[in-house]
């Protein structure tokens, strides 16, 4: 990452978008249920919000990924974006009726498509070995944002006055804290964010000189490593077949939506599990889902350190593996109460309850930090918004069918088929990383192979620069 003063401007309104996200996460699903009940949403409605909001985000993640990648237009997108959840959790605020919820994060999903367009500046800005720390950093951010949304939603919760002709309630007051933060981030975005041009690409190289033969050279000098902020990459072309239909970009979409139905399912049946055998409440949970953000806050930071040592495709096994492990324990205790049925809120669930959870939020991180990083580095990084934007597809594919699938599934007959087929979901996962271990390394890419020189190009992994020290750009 270049040190500017645009840079920082530009990480500060990132990392604040991702922190805003990880809030709105935080202050809403913990009372969405319970607002839907207020309102007599029918049941199952729950899945169906969230799936919605997922969808949306889908849908638009390639648009906006598009339009950042032909124009170079990130700020635009971040102010669109912004529109759209200002919107949308203004009508959350409104609310009145259980369809208007509906519309309400439908609207708001748009906003989280911008995604595609963050992501792919950030892989256009940053070195490949510094890519996963920074999305590491990104991560941390809406976790953060996680952990100290139930803090606000403690004082949300207080609020009961009217505003006008709407009631500002314990359910309707965070559509009314979001839009207004929401604002703020817009205000920040349009003083704060300069776009970065669209062929420009930041990576390390060596200062290097022509020799008479015409030789690429180190210079006197070579020892002392320097940093071309921006170098402008030549517009190559790439089918979709060549980009898309390779063995280790197909292994890294279908993972990406295998994991994210199991983490979308659990985390949907959550507050569902959490009411029907422990009673909780909109309180209870904020602490759960606060309890969880601190775990993932703690594997980011761990990540943060370790990323230059371990090899992207290593984390990522070893958060899928996380996942069958927390995947069994939920079938082994789902399908204990289901054959004794005459246990009700047993008291020896809850601390089984409390490690799966714990499990499965420590997986979040170790699953979906190495996947970012490692597809960028096997796709083109000219189209990187979009190439993101389909990443994103694939996500929000398993985000729309985790809650609808596990929502309805919250009955002591249901939860071990819940638990059992997701399980054998991430099992798969696994086996696919393993039968595609070797090839999980990033590509040479184009621009390097027109540049090679007569050393050859070195195989890249994902602890190597994409541009090799013997390589310069005239």
């Amino acid at each position: 990452m270049i040190c500017t003063r645009q840079s920082y401007g530009r990480l500060l309104c990132t990392g604040l978008y991702f922190f805003l996200c990880g809030v709105e996460y935080a202050v809403i699903l913990p009372t969405l249920n319970g607002y839907l009940i207020s309102l007599d949403g029918p049941t199952g409605f729950l899945g169906i919000i969230m799936s919605s909001f997922s969808l949306t985000g889908l849908l638009s993640a390639p648009i906006y990924g598009r339009i950042a990648d032909k124009t170079g237009a990130n700020k635009m997108c971040a102010i669109i974006s912004n529109i759209f959840e200002i919107i949308g959790n203004f009508m959350y605020f409104v609310g009145g009726d259980y369809r208007i919820l509906w519309g309400a994060r439908l609207i708001s999903g748009v906003g989280t498509g911008a995604g595609s367009s963050y992501f792919g500046m950030i892989s256009k800005t940053t070195t490949t070995k510094q890519r996963t720390g920074v999305l590491s950093m990104l991560g941390f951010m809406r976790n953060v944002g996680m952990l100290t949304g139930p803090g606000f939603n403690l004082f949300l919760s207080q609020l009961d006055f009217k505003l006008g002709p709407f009631d500002v309630n314990e359910f309707s007051s965070p559509g009314l804290f979001m839009t207004g933060m929401w604002t703020i981030h817009t205000i920040l975005v349009m003083l704060l964010f300069k776009d970065v041009p669209n062929d420009f690409w930041a990576e390390d190289i060596e200062p290097t000189r022509q020799s008479n033969n015409g030789m690429l050279q180190n210079s006197e000098h070579s020892n002392e490593r320097t940093t071309s902020p921006e170098i402008r990459i030549p517009k190559t072309t790439r089918s979709f077949r060549d980009e898309f239909l390779r063995q280790e970009v197909l292994v890294c979409l279908l993972v990406s939506f295998m994991s994210w139905v199991a983490l979308t399912g659990f985390e949907s049946a959550a507050t569902p599990i959490s009411l029907l055998f422990f009673g909780w409440g909109g309180i209870s949970n904020s602490f759960m889902f606060c309890a969880g953000g601190a775990a993932i806050i703690f594997v980011y930071a761990v990540i943060g350190v370790v990323n230059r040592k371990l090899l992207d495709r290593f984390i990522l096994l070893a958060g899928c593996s996380g996942g069958v492990l927390c995947y069994s324990i939920f079938t082994v205790y789902s399908t204990v109460l289901y054959f004794r049925k005459d246990v009700e809120n047993p008291d020896w669930l809850l601390p089984i309850f409390w490690v799966d959870w714990i499990i499965l939020t420590m997986c979040f991180p170790l699953i979906i930090i190495p996947m970012m990083s490692l597809y960028s580095k096997i796709t083109s990084i000219e189209t990187q918004s979009f190439n993101q934007g389909v990443l994103l597809m694939f996500a929000g594919a398993g985000r729309i069918l985790g809650p609808l699938w596990s929502a309805p599934m919250v009955t002591e007959k249901r939860l071990p088929i819940l638990g059992g087929l997701v399980l054998i979901l991430m099992f798969v996962a696994v086996v696919l990383i393993c039968t595609t271990f070797k090839k999980l390394v990033p590509r040479d890419n184009q621009t390097q192979t027109n540049r090679h020189t007569t050393n050859g190009n070195a195989l890249a992994n994902e602890k190597t620069p994409l541009l090799n020290n013997d390589k310069i750009h005239a």
